[in-house]
């Protein structure tokens, strides 16, 4: 299979720069856990203002209240749980989905130029794949081994005259 080529899905390697992947999704994890925190105070805090009206208000019916207050925030909570879970899935999903084509890059990058370093030469030009960020690295990279190669080759003809 050409390098530019993608596999089919059940082949595809998700993780292919782990440690700058997983950094990514820890950073988007604490910063849902942050949104999550600022939310849930702003929750407590609202709740806390309707409990100190029904604190000082005469109603006659206290425990319907209260009871409506409590109904209220569980179905508050299911409802945010479950939408911050999809936020969760969709955004881990999203963040290895846009790392994957930042880090594919950098990774074929690195072993394009090992395999350059053991074979001694350009076997065949850079390419990324269809989709990956960073399209005009290979198009410099190329340029430029081009350009070393063919300043060998001047210098080597020079060198035989």
């Amino acid at each position: 299979m050409p390098n530019n080529q993608r596999p089919s899905f059940f082949r595809r390697k998700i993780l292919i720069y782990p440690k700058f992947q997983l950094s990514l999704v820890a950073v988007n994890i604490l910063t849902m856990i942050a949104v999550i925190a600022a939310i849930q105070f702003q929750i407590l805090s609202s709740v806390e203002a309707v409990r100190d009206v029904d604190n000082s208000a005469t109603l006659s019916s206290k425990f319907f209240y209260n009871r409506f207050i409590e109904y209220q925030m569980s179905v508050l909570y299911s409802g945010l749980a479950l939408y911050l879970a999809l936020a969760f899935v969709v955004s881990c999903g999203v963040t290895l989905v846009i790392s994957h084509r930042l880090a594919g890059p950098m990774v074929r990058t690195q072993k394009y130029f090992e395999q350059m370093e053991k074979s001694g030469k350009i076997e065949e030009p850079l390419k990324f794949r269809q989709g990956d960020f960073l399209k005009e690295l290979p198009e410099a990279v190329n340029k430029g081994l081009k350009s070393i190669q063919d300043s060998k080759q001047v210098k080597s003809n020079k060198d035989q005259l």
